[in-house]
């Protein structure tokens, strides 16, 4: 057998199937399809499309506003808690202000500097309202 014939041999019989009668049929390659093929698209599917569309365009304005509404309230967050913390301060002076006042030895001094004296002898008013000594 020539080289030719046993090239032609080996094809043919890897074309055919094992044990089958029937001669083998032709290689058929698959339709080329290219990315710009097109069909014709429903009008289901568009309103599809624009009512996905307008769903996610709704939801992201609705978030970038509810955003911004939480940005301005954070603000005004951040100032009340700024005023508390002013307010808490200007008590708590107070308070010590107060404490330092009530001291008996600072209305003493106080008392002085105004030019009173102690009471040596403190009248007593009865429930007639006269003063008795």
């Amino acid at each position: 057998m020539s080289a030719a014939a046993s090239d032609a041999y080996a094809v043919d019989l890897s074309a055919r199937r094992p044990h089958s009668r029937l001669p083998a049929s032709p290689v058929q390659t698959p339709p080329v399809r290219t990315p710009l093929a097109r069909r014709e698209v429903t009008k289901r599917e568009v309103v599809w499309a624009l009512t996905l569309s307008l769903l996610l365009a709704l939801g992201i304005v609705a978030t970038l506003l509810l955003q911004t509404a939480m940005q301005g309230e954070a603000r005004v967050v951040q100032r009340e808690h700024a005023r508390m913390s002013a307010l808490q301060q200007q008590a708590e002076d107070l308070r010590r202000e107060l404490a330092h006042d009530a001291d008996p030895s600072v209305l003493a001094m106080r008392a002085r500097a105004l030019h009173m004296r102690p009471q040596s002898r403190p009248a007593f008013l009865p429930s007639a309202g006269r003063a008795h000594h």
